[in-house]
C-alpha cells in the first residue's frame, strides 16, 4: 500500500451508496509526544525517540514521571462534536509505572467523563466508566 498525503479528508461511498467521510486522526503530532501540541503536569518529562515503535522505527517516546506520589498527566485538545462516537488508541508498555489511565475531558462531554484504567503489567483492564475499553497485546 502506498500512502498519499491529502489537503483534505478522503470520502467514500458505502455499500448503500451513501457518501461517507473516511476516518482520520484528530490528534496532531500523534507520534511526537515531545511536541508543544501537548501540555504536561510539572511531574512529567518526555524523552523522545528512546525505543523501537510498533512500526519498527526508533521513534517511540518515553514519558517519565518525576515524582511517584502525585497525579501526572499529559493532555491535548481535539475538536469533537457532541453526539458522535470517537476512538482513541495508543501503544503503551510497562516500565516504571504499571497503570495507565486515559480520560476524555471536554466541554462537549456531559455527565460522567469517560475514562479507563489499563494494567500494563498484567495486560488487563482496570476500572472504567462511560466507554468501551479494550487492551490487546501486540508483542
Amino acid at each position: 500500500m502506498n500512502w498519499t498525503s491529502r489537503a483534505s479528508n478522503a470520502t467514500y461511498y458505502d455499500v448503500n451508496g451513501t457518501l461517507k467521510k473516511s476516518s482520520y486522526n484528530l490528534v496532531l503530532y500523534s507520534e511526537e509526544f515531545d511536541d508543544s501540541f501537548y501540555s504536561y503536569s510539572t511531574r512529567l518529562t518526555v524523552d523522545p525517540n528512546t525505543a523501537v515503535a510498533p512500526n519498527g522505527t526508533f521513534t517511540a517516546d518515553k514519558i517519565i514521571g518525576t515524582s511517584n506520589n502525585d497525579q501526572k498527566y499529559a493532555q491535548f485538545t481535539a475538536n469533537v462534536v457532541s453526539g458522535f462516537q470517537y476512538v482513541f488508541s495508543l501503544y503503551a508498555k510497562k516500565d516504571e509505572y504499571e497503570v495507565l489511565q486515559l480520560q476524555a475531558s471536554n466541554a462537549n462531554f456531559t455527565g460522567t467523563l469517560p475514562y479507563a484504567n489499563f494494567d500494563l503489567a498484567n495486560g488487563s483492564l482496570g476500572s472504567f466508566d462511560d466507554c468501551l475499553p479494550i487492551i490487546e497485546p501486540v508483542g
